[in-house]
């Protein structure tokens, strides 16, 4: 009986115990010698993972820093809110915003000969407004901010009602 051993490529007569033993112990040699080699081709492929993913750690500890930061932000990383408007200045910009309105109410009044029933007719309505057509000829505005609430009503004279408040606005604003 004739058979062909994996390391050589010559065919060997194993009619005999020993050459039978010998033959298997070759066997046996091969296939362990490719187990270790499949070992090490899975070992080497698992370390060039390993190396193209990087490390975790330095992203583990920025996380960790960045939520500290964001829990318990030291003094200097705090924003203070800004302190509150001077009650002048506020009413000031409260009377230049109706001024404001009022003027779109006069053009509109002027282009369609008629007071706007509300007033989104005469544009976009500036923030805290509220209008009130009183009749025909007279109609009123009221503006409110979170502390002050003032009215206006069209018999006045706007630059009356306006007042210093402009002056109080560029002082505000040179400073």
């Amino acid at each position: 009986m004739t058979k062909r051993t994996p390391s050589s490529n010559r065919d060997h007569d194993i009619s005999g115990g020993g050459d039978r033993y010998e033959a298997l112990l070759e066997v046996l040699e091969h296939e362990k010698t490719q187990a270790a080699r499949a070992k090490q081709l899975e070992e080497a492929e698992r370390q060039k993972r390993r190396e193209q993913r990087g490390p975790y750690w330095p992203v583990a500890v920025l996380a960790v820093i960045t939520a500290w930061l964001w829990l318990f932000p030291p003094g200097f990383l705090r924003l203070e809110p800004p302190p509150p408007q001077p009650i002048e200045q506020e009413e000031a910009a409260l009377r230049f915003t109706m001024y404001v309105q009022a003027q779109r109410i006069k053009t509109f009044r002027e282009e369609t000969g008629r007071l706007p029933e509300t007033l989104d007719e005469a544009g976009e309505p500036l923030p805290g407004m509220q209008y009130t057509r009183l009749h025909q000829e007279l109609y009123q505005l009221t503006g409110a901010t979170d502390r002050i609430t003032l009215t206006y009503r069209s018999d006045l004279p706007l630059d009356e009602f306006v007042g210093s408040g402009a002056e109080v606005l560029d002082e505000a604003r040179i400073r």
